[in-house]
């Protein structure tokens, strides 16, 4: 097992199995409530396998790991979440395994009314709520090239890109 800790993101690695399959279980991208009473998180079971093999969801927590939840369903592979302003919402990113498309999903923080944000071909991911809570942030390959960066209602109406220029 091992433990490193990056800005936002906390690496704890766990790994079990036996033969030739070994699972890692990794823990990161977390996000804190913006009470500061809970914190969001993604936990990631990864193969050994050839291909690699990874399954993802959002747990919510205290930040002592009491009253840990089970946010999403197995359906895709959810990252970077982010509360909204009022804490009742998380918005994150997922895709289907296997797949390099993702798109921007909302869900109560109860685990209710899941809703699609955001979706274009490529990868829309790690959003971003503004201190505001009005907007959100986005990185996007929705115009074929590499990730930039995109501004949209909290809604997914309104997508605006090309925010930074070099």
């Amino acid at each position: 097992m091992f433990i490193h800790i990056l800005f936002n993101f906390v690496l704890i690695q766990l790994a079990f199995g036996s033969g030739t399959q070994e699972v890692s279980v990794v823990y990161g991208h977390v996000a804190w409530s913006p009470d500061g009473k809970y914190i969001c998180f993604t936990r990631s079971e990864v193969t050994n396998t050839t291909p690699r093999r990874m399954r993802s969801d959002l747990y919510i927590s205290r930040p002592d790991g009491s009253e840990m939840r089970k946010l999403t369903g197995d359906n895709g592979n959810e990252s970077f979440p982010s509360w909204s302003k009022d804490g009742k919402t998380i918005y994150f990113g997922s895709g289907a395994p296997g797949s390099s498309e993702q798109d921007i999903y909302s869900i109560g923080t109860d685990g209710k009314g899941l809703r699609l944000i955001a979706r274009a071909p490529g990868r829309d991911g790690a959003p971003v709520v503004s201190p505001n809570g009005r907007k959100i942030v986005f990185n996007s390959t929705r115009d074929g090239g590499l990730p930039q960066i995109y501004v949209m209602n909290n809604d997914g109406t309104e997508i605006r890109g090309g925010c930074l220029t070099t």
